[in-house]
Parts: structure tokens; sequence; C-alpha cells
């Protein structure tokens, strides 16, 4: 109960109430909202007090709106929906935003194929151009077939080397994605950041090494997976010394040389190739399916009934 001396302060005319025994909430001159009762002959910090003092002239009422008292017989009422008050965003429906992340990391199997296929492209393209340049030694040949060679080569290798930049990238964002996934089956964060797994695929020589411990680490009780990351990785840095001795060996001037680094620019293609192919297995493997993309089903072995009751005969015979 609020003590004798307590008033309540009006909240839009100002006006001040004794509190009543039964206690009030409306203004009775303009209807507005009255405010927590304090103590008059009691000092209460401006922080602790609803409401504001203002000095007026001694002896001088409270003004009060012509608008007010013409409410004054209605309860209080907005003209309008308010417009103030806290944002309140409205949370948009799942699946309607775009996870860029998940549309490239889904399009890995689609660009390592396609990048395999560039790369045995590349790689016969190669080889008939080395075929070519053998039958070049005792025979000329037209022109126009060198043209068509030449064009060839350079497409199938560009085209290749665009495709395999792209699986690449949809590769590091399968494999962020692919390790918080493992991680979060077992309710735990993944150790390293998406930027840590970013630069280890990226950077050069460090990528030689960095992607296979990724895989190696999220790898749960799956041997054979294990023996391909390994494989497939000692093929790829296999492929970049032979890059990097290709490069060497087109600097030579003799036209044997020329030729061996075609031959050897063939050979890298087929590495590149296969290597793409690798990790689309291993990608699939991750996933649960064969390497065409099919669930993967695992083989059960039952005992046959017959089988076992043959060998009881067998070693009860004996």
């Amino acid at each position: 109960m609020a003590p004798v001396s307590a008033i309540q302060v009006c909240a839009r005319c100002g006006s001040r109430w004794r509190v009543p025994p039964s206690g009030m909430q409306w203004c009775p001159r303009c209807h507005g909202v009255l405010l927590t009762p304090v103590d008059e002959h009691r000092h209460v910090p401006p922080e602790r007090r609803g409401f504001r003092w203002t000095a007026r002239t001694p002896g001088k009422r409270a003004r009060v709106t012509a608008d007010a008292e013409a409410r004054s017989s209605s309860p209080p009422r907005y003209r309008e929906i308010p417009r103030w008050g806290l944002v309140d965003p409205v949370a948009p429906a799942p699946g309607t935003q775009r996870d860029r992340v998940a549309e490239l990391a889904a399009r890995t199997p689609a660009l390592l194929a396609c990048a395999a296929v560039l790369y045995v492209v590349a790689a016969i393209a190669e080889f008939v151009r080395y075929g070519i340049l053998v039958r070049n030694r005792s025979v000329l040949i037209d022109p126009t077939v060198l043209a068509v060679s030449d064009a060839a080569v350079a497409v199938s290798q560009v085209a290749a080397l665009l495709v395999a930049v792209g699986a690449a990238a949809a590769a590091i964002a399968w494999l962020v994605r692919m390790r918080r996934r493992v991680y979060g089956d077992e309710n735990e964060d993944d150790p390293r950041s998406t930027r840590e797994i970013v630069l280890g695929c990226a950077l050069p020589i460090v990528n030689l090494v960095m992607p296979a411990i990724y895989l190696l680490e999220v790898v749960r009780r799956d041997p054979w997976l294990r023996k391909a990351i390994l494989a497939v990785w000692s093929l790829w840095v296999i492929d970049v010394v032979f890059v990097v001795a290709a490069t060497a060996w087109r600097t030579r001037d003799s036209l044997q040389a020329m030729a061996d680094g075609v031959a050897l620019s063939g050979v890298v293609a087929l590495v590149a190739a296969t290597v793409a192919t690798g990790v689309l297995v291993i990608v699939r493997r991750f996933e649960g399916r064969t390497a065409s993309g099919r669930p993967r089903t695992l083989a059960r072995w039952v005992v046959s009934s017959d089988a076992a009751r043959d060998r009881t005969d067998e070693v009860a015979a004996a």
C-alpha cells in the first residue's frame, strides 16, 4: 500500500494527484497515464523517478490542450499505427537464402569429371602432334594439318586448365563443408579455420601436402579411403614434377628436345586426368557414393547354413 503522502504525476498534463487507497492508473483530468507513486516528503534520486519536475509560475494551473480535453471522456487511443518501437526483423524462410559456397561445393563432381575428360583430350592432342612431328622427319606435312593440330593442342590445354582451376575452387569449398559436417556429427568444432584450409590448398608448394592432411584428419574407419588419398596425392606430386620438367625441357633449342617436350606434355596431361579422376572417387567415397554417383551399398557376407553343416560333418568324420 502506498504511503499517505504519496502522489502520482500524470505523464501527459503533469498534474499531481494524491494516491487513493484503491489506487489510480489514469489521470482524472486528461486520462493520461499516471506514473509510479512517490513520497513528496522524501527525496528520490532523479534516476529512480518516473518523471521530471518542471518549474511553473506559482498559482498557475497546468495547461491542458484542447485536444486532451476533447478526448477526456474517451479511453486513450492512437489515430494511426505507432511507428516507434524496437525493430523486429522477420527471419527469412529456410531455404530462401542462397548459399554460394554450398552451390560451388555441389558442382565439384561435375567439374572434376569435366577436367578429367579435357585433360584426356589434351593428352591425345599432344600425342597426335608428336606423331606428326615424327612423320615430318621423312615426309612433308600439309600446313593445314599442322594448324589444326596446333589449334587442338592450344584449345584443349587452355580449356582443361580453366576447368581445373574451377574444379580446385569447388573442391576447396567441398572440403570446408565436409570437414564441418564430419566434426558436427561428433558434436565438435573443426580445429582448423576456413582461412587456414583455403590457404593450405591454394598456396604453391604448401598445397602439395596440406590437402591430403586435411582429408586424412577426417577419415573414419575406412582403410581403403586412406590408401586412396595417399595414392592420389602421390600422383599429384609426380604431376607437378612432370610440369616443371616439361617446362624446363621446352627451353632447349634442338628439334628432338622440342619433340620430347611435346611427348612429356602429353604424359603430364594424362597424369592430371588421373589425379582429377582420383579426387572425384575420393569425393564420392566421402559422400557414400560410387564413382558414377550412385549410392554405395555395403556388402554383407552371410554364412550359409548348408556350408556350415557340411563343414561340421567333415570335422565329425575326421
